[in-house]
């Protein structure tokens, strides 16, 4: 009897289980043959199980205090996703963090403490939507306890503390809120993606219109996610995801989807938000100060160069720890209490 856990399509191990097929197809009628594979398997299951153990001992997901997951996409440089765990933890202190290794090496996330979705594989640049409902299953299986589901890219950092706060005040009105929401213009490129595959996209949601947002940032609450992983659409779903030929559907389908099961949506409140948020271009020193010091600024920043020598990272690094903050507080920068 063969029996995957899941379509090749949707199983990252679909190509091994193939391979493995054919040995057993191979081996078949042959006692000794079956006899060595049948061991061979039992040594390497007991070998995987025993790895699995070890490597998500007391790091699974905990529930948080405020109520908030943080599902972070990374890819590589594993100093830099360090950084950006500690940059979250400091900013957001009551919230939990899970991650995707949507990169070549599986080993990026070992050892920095923070729970890893057991299903990540490499990922494509702009076929990468599929993460948040993997993250979301993977959640709804070990029972977590959350209201909000946030993505957050590899190239984002917090700047200021509020950040739950902001959260737990703006959700209080709607399920699902994102920058920059709108019905986008006709010359979007994202939306010129998804006409590609219309005739997909229309029998899932409304096209007519549809909206748009940037992807950083998402906030998903419980009640959608919970309508996204229904067993009577899920796999539907999941499948459309990993076959479209659309570009960028991260910043399409979540938005669609709450509106199609009838949640209510809403962008940022704040201007300064897709000012802080935004695609490009990547932020420079001096940008950053002038937004520092504006009362109204976003707690969160989008994209910082994935550089450890950034100037722009590196102040935005040090403004998180007291003992490398005491050089910036003087008269001579702007942010300074008395200026």
């Amino acid at each position: 009897l063969w029996h995957p856990a899941s379509s090749y399509q949707t199983n990252p191990n679909g190509k091994a289980n193939a391979k493995l097929l054919g040995r057993y197809e191979r081996a078949s009628g042959n006692k000794e043959k079956m006899k060595k594979l049948i061991d061979e398997r039992t040594s390497t299951i007991e070998q995987n199980q025993n790895n699995t153990i070890v490597n998500n001992k007391n790091i699974l997901p905990k529930s948080p205090k405020s109520k908030i997951c943080f599902a972070i996409l990374v890819h590589k440089d594993r100093e830099l996703v360090k950084q950006l765990i500690d940059n979250v933890r400091y900013y957001c202190p009551n919230s939990t963090i899970v991650l995707y290794n949507g990169g070549k090496d599986p080993t990026l996330c070992e050892g920095l403490g923070v729970p890893v979705c057991p299903t990540s594989r490499k990922l494509e640049r702009g076929w990468t939507t599929i993460y948040f409902m993997e993250i979301m299953e993977w959640l709804e299986e070990l029972g977590i306890e959350y209201e909000y589901f946030i993505n957050i890219d590899s190239d984002a950092l917090f700047v200021k503390k509020g950040y739950e706060e902001f959260i737990q005040t703006q959700m209080k009105d709607t399920d699902y809120m994102a920058v920059k929401l709108r019905i986008p213009e006709d010359d979007w490129y994202i939306g010129k993606e998804l006409k590609k595959d219309k005739n997909r996209w229309k029998a899932i949601f409304n096209l007519k219109p549809f909206y748009g947002v940037f992807n950083v940032g998402q906030v998903i609450s419980r009640p959608v996610v919970k309508a996204l992983l229904d067993p009577k659409r899920k796999q539907k779903l999941k499948n459309a995801l990993i076959e479209t030929a659309s570009f960028g559907t991260d910043e399409v389908f979540y938005v669609n989807m709450a509106v199609e099961l009838g949640f209510r949506v809403k962008s940022y409140p704040n201007k300064m938000d897709e000012r802080m948020i935004r695609y490009r271009p990547y932020f420079t020193v001096k940008e950053m100060i002038s937004y520092l010091n504006k009362a109204e600024n976003s707690c969160l920043c989008h994209p910082v160069i994935r550089d450890q020598a950034d100037p722009v990272r590196n102040l935005i690094l040090n403004l998180e720890h007291e003992h490398n903050t005491k050089q910036y507080k003087s008269k001579e920068y702007p942010w300074y209490e008395d200026n």
